[in-house]
């Protein structure tokens, strides 16, 4: 069953995202985000790699960058990218997207 693990709002956006064994939840304003970036990556599945994207959030609230790719969240992954789109516009926040070639 698939989850949505980013919900939006006009100044803030909830993610929940894998670390270890635990998903945990951080709220993030348009301020504390440096950058959004959607890029072209290879995925494993059925013993080959096939190619896909990801979303990787860059924040000033966690260590590292909070990745999103499209075979783990296939049911959501449009909504989160255009979610996304229409939050950097709104906030102010840098986006760059590999993937329009």
């Amino acid at each position: 069953m698939a989850v949505l693990r980013v919900y939006f709002d006009k100044a803030e956006i909830s993610l929940t995202f894998k670390a270890g064994n635990r998903y945990p939840t951080v709220l993030l304003s348009g301020s504390q985000i440096q950058r959004i970036q959607f890029d072209k990556t290879k995925e494993f599945s059925l013993f080959r790699f096939v190619d896909s994207e990801k979303i990787t959030i860059t924040n000033s609230k966690t260590g590292e960058p909070i990745v999103y790719t499209k075979k783990k969240e296939k049911a959501f992954y449009d909504e989160y990218k255009q979610g996304l789109k229409e939050f950097a516009k709104t906030n102010n926040v840098t986006l760059q997207d590999n993937t329009e070639n």
